[in-house]
């Protein structure tokens, strides 16, 4: 958890500081590549849960700080994409951002447990990458966009499913 809290703190210090351009540059960075160290520990940390065959409740209560690890992940994309002296045009993130999302998706039970609120950053995000990917990109920004969509779709439609499951899961119980 170490690793979170110094992305959570570098991420405050984005917001409060009064950093060059530059620096936050440097800064985001940083806290990409503290995300990108944490993925493969909670993949392990959640595999070691099920070796051990622990509980359904503590395997949630992991999911649960799982889905709070994407959402502070979409936090400081937001950050970073609505920061204006933050200049991400002259750097292109959107390959770093497509894959670590890949992996945080891949997280056990990740796609269960990231809540609408997640959504809705993820449709934030998307809506504030798009100028930036056109600028960035140029001739490959459509694939590049269509890439990013399909991410988008997959994590809404993935939070469909599971609400209905749940839904199916309750009208069975009521019976």
């Amino acid at each position: 958890m170490t690793y979170l809290k110094n992305a959570l703190r570098a991420n405050k210090a984005l917001l409060q500081r009064n950093l060059e351009p530059d620096q936050k540059c440097q800064v985001s960075l940083d806290i990409l590549s503290i995300f990108d160290n944490l993925i493969p520990l909670k993949k392990t940390a959640f595999e070691d849960l099920e070796r051990r065959g622990a509980n359904r409740e503590e395997m949630r209560k992991v999911a649960n700080e799982d889905s709070q690890f994407i959402l502070s992940f979409y936090d400081h994309m937001l950050t970073m994409v609505s920061d204006p002296e933050l200049p991400l045009k002259q750097r292109n993130f959107t390959f770093e951002i497509c894959v670590q999302h890949q992996q945080l998706m891949n997280l056990p039970y990740v796609k269960d447990n990231v809540k609408i609120y997640g959504c809705r950053l993820v449709l934030t995000w998307l809506k504030q990458m798009v100028p930036i990917i056109l600028t960035i990109d140029g001739a490959r920004a459509t694939a590049r966009l269509r890439e990013v969509w399909d991410l988008v779709v997959e994590l809404l439609s993935n939070m469909s499913e599971v609400s209905q499951r749940r839904r199916q899961m309750l009208y069975c119980c009521d019976r």
